[in-house]
């Protein structure tokens, strides 16, 4: 964390912030490198960025937090990113970028926010960066829940027994024998 300037030194100086010396016998400081710092004097090492906070710049004494609408990966990063179509991102120092809700979109790179689905569109996916129009009835017609083919089997049972108790009554009053064959007598 120290260096000696020139050949007849016989006291050493300790780096400034941003530079270190991690070599004995140096005769100057190293600057941070770009993605990481040296926050005190006399250091003997740098220290990568961490997590949501980038540093693009050499000697650097601190790191950037990542705005809001952007990430930094790391540690050690050098840049931050815009949060891509269909993402957003309302805090600073984040890793990551948060996906569009359902029925909400992010239409352009580096939103802060969602925005909801106009009426008359909706978006069944999360992450993405547009909203659907609501398509209309397929049919056109009634929009009630469709009859299962079981109800129309016991629809027909029921009305070919009421057909049948209605013979039998009908018979019965002109005096004639319900359900009579040549086997009967």
């Amino acid at each position: 964390g120290h260096f000696a300037s020139g050949e007849a030194a016989v006291t050493q100086q300790p780096c400034r912030p941003g530079a270190f010396q991690d070599a004995p016998g140096a005769d100057r400081c190293r600057p941070a490198d770009p993605g990481r710092f040296v926050a005190a004097g006399a250091a003997a090492g740098q220290t990568p960025c961490p997590l949501g906070e980038y540093q693009p710049g050499a000697g650097a004494t601190g790191c950037l937090p990542a705005d809001p609408g952007h990430f930094a990966i790391g540690p050690g990063a050098i840049d931050q990113w815009s949060c891509g179509l269909g993402s957003y991102q309302p805090r600073s120092g984040s890793t990551g970028c948060v996906p569009a809700s359902v029925d909400h979109f992010v239409a352009v790179s580096g939103a802060t926010e969602q925005v909801a689905c106009s009426p008359g569109r909706h978006q069944p996916d999360p992450g993405q960066s547009e909203c659907l129009p609501i398509p209309p009835p397929e049919d056109g017609g009634e929009s009630g829940p469709p009859v299962s083919p079981w109800l129309w089997a016991i629809l027909a049972a029921v009305v070919i027994a009421a057909i049948g108790v209605g013979v039998q009554a009908a018979d019965r009053r002109s005096g004639q024998a319900w359900n009579r064959g040549p086997w009967r007598h």
